[in-house]
């Protein structure tokens, strides 16, 4: 996926209610820099951030679009 497509891919899916950590979005939507993508996307919709424990304990950030 380009870079553009990513963003689209991503942005559909937030608007949708999906919320997305690194690791989704590398299984999802082959996304290598979330937060690029994110930085992107902001430019356009408000980001939510959310801390997210995983089931190993790691805390990661979980991004949507604030509606």
């Amino acid at each position: 996926m380009t870079t553009e497509s990513q963003n689209k891919a991503i942005t559909d899916y937030m608007l949708n209610g999906g919320k997305v950590t690194q690791l989704q979005a590398y299984e999802r939507f082959g996304c290598v820099n979330l937060s690029g993508r994110i930085s992107e996307i902001s430019k356009t919709h408000s980001i939510t951030k959310e801390w997210v424990k995983t089931k190993t304990g790691k805390r990661v950030i979980k991004y949507g679009i604030a509606f």
